[in-house]
């Protein structure tokens, strides 16, 4: 747990006689902090997303910052929800020795039970929880490493409608004997094919 002091004597004050010892002292940090946040750029966190999104991560850790060039971190994603999914997504530091690394991964909706999503995309089924988890292996105790972790979870709701037709897609309450039923749901867990579901 690194204390570093920086101090000076304080020769001559306002009345010139000898002062005092002046000093600060800063005690360095070996928490990193990992976060979903809302773009490659951003410091904002998120804590939902919408299947089909991509996520962007975000690692601030300076003493993972241990080379003079580009460092890398490798992160595990965890999906947890109909289905189980792991991805592994390398972040890198950006800007140089800033402790500050960068990543992102896909997200999709699959059917469950199915192999139709990608490696290096979280396959999403219902309501899911997406764990994030790194081995902190620079903290206190070096030899020991910490696992940190955070997550985040879908937003599912679907929405059904009556709607007065297909084009103008008015929502209505009430109808007429003999009108034509028009119905329409919106809900991003059916966004599965990429295509027309």
């Amino acid at each position: 747990n690194d204390t570093v002091t920086v101090f000076y004597f304080d020769v001559l004050g306002n009345d010139g006689k000898p002062k005092v010892y002046r000093y600060d002292t800063y005690t360095v940090d070996h928490n990193g902090i990992i976060s979903f946040v809302s773009s490659l750029l951003s410091y904002t966190p998120i804590t939902e997303f919408t299947p089909g999104d991509t996520l962007y991560i975000l690692l601030q850790d300076d003493d993972m910052d241990t080379m003079d060039a580009v460092d890398y971190v490798v992160v595990t994603l965890s999906a947890q929800g109909l289905n189980l999914d792991f991805e592994r997504v390398t972040l890198i530091e950006s800007p140089l020795d800033s402790g500050e690394f960068r990543g992102q991964i896909k997200t999709a909706s699959v059917i469950p039970g199915s192999d139709t999503y990608y490696s290096d995309t979280v396959g999403i089924v219902g309501y899911t929880v997406v764990y994030l988890y790194y081995n902190d292996s620079e903290n206190i105790s070096p030899d020991t490493p910490i696992l940190r972790q955070t997550s985040i979870s879908t937003i599912n709701i679907g929405v059904i409608n009556f709607i007065k037709d297909t084009i103008t897609q008015g929502v209505i309450s009430t109808l007429i004997a003999r009108d034509t039923i028009y119905i329409k749901i919106s809900d991003p867990d059916f966004n599965i094919s990429g295509a027309k579901d």
